[in-house]
């Protein structure tokens, strides 16, 4: 019996056999048409991937700031490639440069057709003097010139042009200031004449330099509260100042030279030949040399501040370098038996730590109230400026309306800057006590 069963069992595990081959190689044909699959799909992002890195390499596409793939994302571009977003400086910039062009030429074709027409100098003169047509072609070219000119020194030494804030905020100045600079100077409408160029060049100079000092009050404040003057490196123990302030503070020096000329220049032309517009311009020149003095003043203490923080830096490394963790040595390490530390070298840096912060802790109290006594006396100026100007009109011209506005509200500003001021100090002493 025993033999028969033995007999039998190897039969059944024959029968069984074929049936787990046929499973299990079904099974394996499933396996390898998953993995045929898996291998075809990753095949497939791959060649993606690596047709987007492509992409993105040699700008086909610019702009293109994520691929399909998070695992192979390319950094995403914070300068917009879209050509759309060049295109609008660009196009202003062509149709200033072209506004500029075609007025320019325009001012040469009527004095050449003058020329050509009159057949001498004198009488070509007399027609472009007399002519209303050339006069507003001339006036034309001249708005052009500065136009041009304040968008050169704007690129020159405003680093990357204005901003777009800085941009608005001058054409709502310009666009008051104007309006009140020409009713100003309808109190000398006796000495504007229709072949005069000498006045509207010297409103388009004033203009101009007005923005250009109103470029400069924007951007201190913007430099102020952003960045600071002073760098320093590695390799050089001396600070160094950044390239954008260097060009600030270059042209807010030339800007302040120029007002001191124009105020000087004014005064002799009254001296020498009496009242006149003159008056005006020589006022506006003040105002804005106060105004320019100013910004640099509030420049030079940003630049103090810079430099005492970096004097901090230097005396405490250990309170700004992140990577020094270590505490110092002490002055006896890796002496030879016998020999002392000398005294001097860490009585030295403590003399110059206590120096550095006895700097510092004065400075901090009385910044603020540096930059409030600028204030209050660049505005005590501006205001004593337009009540002597008021009184000088009112005493060779007559009662001047139209400057009512500014005095008020440089009494305004005044007032304001003095209550400022005095709850500061209130509040100062309050707290030392």
């Amino acid at each position: 019996g025993h033999g028969t069963m033995a007999e039998d069992e190897p039969a059944d595990g024959d029968a069984r056999r074929p049936d787990e081959d046929e499973e299990e190689r079904r099974r394996r044909e499933e396996e390898e048409a998953m993995d045929r699959i898996f291998a075809a799909q990753l095949a497939e992002e791959e060649g993606d991937n690596r047709n987007d890195d492509d992409q993105y390499d040699n700008n086909v596409e610019p702009g293109n700031g994520f691929l399909d793939n998070q695992a192979h994302q390319a950094p995403m571009n914070l300068v917009a490639d879209d050509p759309q977003q060049h295109q609008a400086p660009r196009q202003s910039w062509r149709r200033k440069v072209g506004y500029v062009r075609w007025s320019l030429w325009l001012a040469v074709a009527v004095v050449l057709h003058a020329l050509r027409t009159r057949k001498q100098l004198y009488l070509a003169i007399l027609y472009l003097s007399s002519s209303k047509a050339a006069f507003l072609v001339f006036g034309n070219a001249l708005v052009a010139v500065a136009w041009w000119a304040f968008g050169a020194c704007s690129s020159v030494f405003f680093q990357a042009g204005l901003r777009p804030v800085e941009v608005e905020t001058i054409s709502d100045r310009v666009r008051w200031n104007v309006t009140e600079t020409c009713l100003a100077l309808t109190m000398f409408r006796s000495e504007l004449s229709s072949g005069n160029l000498k006045i509207p060049t010297l409103f388009l100079a004033l203009v101009v330099a007005k923005c250009l000092h109103w470029g400069c009050e924007l951007r201190e404040s913007h430099m102020r509260t952003t960045e600071e003057a002073f760098v320093t490196t590695q390799n050089s123990i001396f600070p160094r100042m950044r390239t954008s302030h260097l060009r600030f503070i270059t042209l807010v020096h030339v800007l302040l030279i120029v007002d001191i000329w124009a105020v000087a220049f004014c005064a002799s032309h009254i001296v020498t030949k009496g009242p006149s517009v003159f008056i005006l311009f020589g006022f506006e020149s003040a105002i804005l040399a106060i105004s320019a003095l100013s910004t640099l003043v509030s420049y030079q203490l940003h630049a103090v501040d810079g430099l005492i923080t970096i004097l901090h830096q230097k005396a405490y490394p250990h309170l700004h370098d992140d990577e020094d963790d270590s505490t110092p040595t002490s002055a006896t390490t890796n002496l030879p038996e016998g020999e002392e530390t000398p005294a001097a070298v860490p009585q030295q840096v403590t003399k110059y730590q206590k120096w550095v912060d006895q700097l510092l802790h004065g400075w901090r109290e009385h910044r603020a109230t540096l930059n409030f006594l600028l204030e209050l006396l660049a505005q005590s100026a501006t205001f004593l400026f337009y009540v002597l100007f008021f009184a000088i009109v009112f005493t060779y011209y007559g009662m001047p309306i139209n400057i009512f506005r500014e005095v008020y509200v440089s009494f305004q500003q005044l007032r304001t800057r003095l209550a400022a001021f005095y709850a500061y100090r209130g509040l100062t002493f309050n707290f030392n006590n």
